[in-house]
């Protein structure tokens, strides 16, 4: 192979077994031939590009991952904790205005059945609930007493050291007159109402919970109590209607019944 650049004549032989190779090693010797300066400059290049990727791993290609191997002594990794729900009862008292006559004392006595949902926030409940007897002042003492039951739904919002707890159900019971015998006895009716309850519960041990709450109760079907004129049937007197819309104020505990119950994983 015989190469002249100006005055500049090389001359050499070259010897392989493919022809690409000869092909290759022409090139080169062209190129230094031409520009000496540049062809030593790219051949570093290449040189120390080659060195990088030989000590840099990650341009290597990479082997299947081998498990390392686990020591008989390592602890196990510990498992995602379950939801749970749990049992409560609560009781609470404080006053009425406005379903019985006056305002009157009040209490309930509840069972839930708390910890669904993706928090552990909501909780079913049934109430039982009753408010005092208070006199209606009409002509002739008549007493009215209210009974009732609530299922309800509630949701706990987080606020801190307490939840904001916000329940609301149907009261469904009776609301009772009670008279002397020369007017009618006791007689029943009809108590259904709908209820909502904005409340705050302070968790102060692992058992035990504050409740602090006000109900809005508006009745939707209720009683609307007479007495009738022993002699003269025809004549009778309202005793008492209920408000279009009561409130109660509530004070209570809540105890934790039990363990808690496990339930289905997230």
């Amino acid at each position: 192979m015989t190469t002249r650049v100006g005055t500049l004549v090389d001359q050499r032989t070259l010897e392989a077994a493919d022809c690409t190779v000869l092909a290759d090693a022409a090139a080169l010797v062209a190129v230094v031939m031409l520009d000496p300066v540049h062809a030593a400059a790219r051949i570093e290049e290449e040189a120390a590009a080659a060195r990088a990727a030989r000590m840099n791993p990650q341009t290597r290609p990479e082997a299947p991952a081998t498990p390392a191997p686990v020591p008989d002594d390592a602890p196990e990794a510990e498992p995602r904790r379950p939801r749970r729900i749990w049992v409560a009862t609560r009781v609470r008292a404080g006053g009425e205005f406005g379903a019985v006559p006056g305002g009157t004392g009040t209490f309930d006595l509840g069972l839930a059945l708390a910890g669904f949902g993706a928090a552990g926030r909501l909780r079913a409940e049934v109430v039982g609930l009753y408010s005092i007897g208070r006199d209606a002042g009409a002509s002739e003492p008549v007493t009215i007493h209210l009974g009732a039951a609530a299922p309800r739904l509630c949701a706990s919002l987080p606020a801190g050291p307490v939840d904001i707890p916000l329940c609301g159900g149907v009261e469904v019971g009776a609301m009772r007159a009670d008279s002397d015998a020369r007017v009618g006895g006791t007689k029943h009716a009809l108590w259904l109402a709908a209820q909502a309850e904005p409340g705050l519960r302070w968790a102060f041990s692992d058992r035990l919970s504050l409740w602090v709450a006000a109900q809005i109760v508006v009745p939707i079907a209720y009683p609307d109590f007479e007495l009738l004129d022993p002699v003269d049937g025809s004549r009778s007197e309202s005793v008492y209607r209920p408000q279009p819309v009561s409130a109660r104020g509530l004070l209570g505990l809540e105890v934790q019944l039990g363990s808690r119950v496990r339930s289905v994983r997230d």
